[in-house]
Order: structure tokens, then C-alpha cells, then sequence
């Protein structure tokens, strides 16, 4: 069961990473790019 919920755990992270990744790139302004950082740092901490 520690093993699954590893993977799970591995799993989510990398959603979020990738996500963050796409937010990134697509951001046109600071605001934005921080405001969208802020958002994946919350779901992943959320996520655990």
C-alpha cells in the first residue's frame, strides 16, 4: 500500500510540474507567470 501511494504521490507530481511547465510558457507577463506559479505550488501542496 506504501508503495502505491508512492507512485500516486510521484504521479501528481509530475501533472503538476508538467502544468506548471505549460503555464509558464504561455504566460505574457510577470503577473501572470507568478500568478500561475502560486497556483501549481498550492495544488501540489494540496495534492499531498
Amino acid at each position: 500500500l506504501s508503495a502505491s501511494r508512492s507512485a500516486i504521490d510521484r504521479a501528481i507530481g509530475l501533472v503538476v510540474s508538467s502544468n506548471l511547465a505549460e503555464c509558464i510558457q504561455g504566460a505574457n507577463d510577470d503577473q501572470t507567470t507568478e500568478a500561475s506559479i502560486n497556483e501549481a505550488v498550492q495544488l501540489l501542496v494540496k495534492s499531498r
